[in-house]
């Protein structure tokens, strides 16, 4: 039996944040930001995000920088942190995880880097700090809405790895929080946009294999224990 973990924010927590019903019909999505710009790019950069430089007071102006804190970098953050450290106008100015080790591997993937990130220990108090703009989310899958949802609520920007939540439900809140705080916020799910993938899907309603009805997929890979 599973044993249940306290994020710490309450699923009426989460009701507070938001102040309404769910709605739905909507689509998670990254639009124009006040004074930058997200946009879909995973050839230039694997998250799945690049910065569009916007001019104010010349291109080299801090305020065309995009700082932003990464929360879980165990693997998949500590990638991320790394690619969006890469990027000309992006610093990353926290990592933020529970482990030693993810917090090793997260200082590591940025050893090269010339601002040196500041770790903290726990979201809920990373997402008070007032200095920096975006906060990317690789942490454990049941995390993704509540830290999705106090980045939000705290005025940052968000970009959550897949799966945004753990069931419809929590999507719907995301787009609440995005309506209720005005920020702008992107879930990870760039495969999507992979070009070979959208021809084969194109294909395969053309016609390609019949009247395909029914499909299966699975992933297989070996993975090594994580402390337990």
């Amino acid at each position: 039996m599973k044993k249940a973990i306290d994020t710490g924010v309450s699923k009426p927590r989460l009701r507070e944040c938001l102040g309404g019903s769910a709605s739905t019909g909507n689509h998670i999505q990254l639009s124009v930001m006040q004074r930058r710009k997200f946009i879909k790019d995973a050839g230039l950069a694997t998250a799945g995000i690049t910065i569009l430089n916007f001019p104010v007071f010349g291109k080299k102006a801090p305020s065309n920088k995009v700082i932003v804190a990464v929360s879980g970098v165990n693997s998949r953050g500590a990638y991320l942190a790394k690619s969006f450290a890469s990027l000309p106008d992006v610093e990353v100015a926290y990592i933020c995880d529970v482990e030693e080790k993810a917090i090793h591997n997260g200082l590591d993937a940025l050893k090269d880097v010339s601002r040196k990130p500041i770790v903290a220990r726990d979201i809920r108090k990373l997402v008070t700090q007032s200095d920096f703009d975006a906060l990317i989310i690789a942490m454990p899958d049941h995390w993704h809405t509540p830290a999705a949802i106090l980045g939000v609520s705290h005025g940052k920007h968000v970009y959550v790895e897949k799966p945004c939540g753990q069931n419809p439900h929590e999507g719907e809140l995301l787009i609440e929080a995005m309506k209720k705080y005005g920020r702008q916020m992107q879930m990870g799910n760039q495969r999507r946009s992979f070009p070979n993938l959208n021809a084969i899907v194109k294909e395969v309603h053309n016609g390609l294999l019949g009247n395909a009805y029914f499909a299966k997929c699975w992933y297989a890979n070996n993975r090594k224990s994580i402390g337990f």
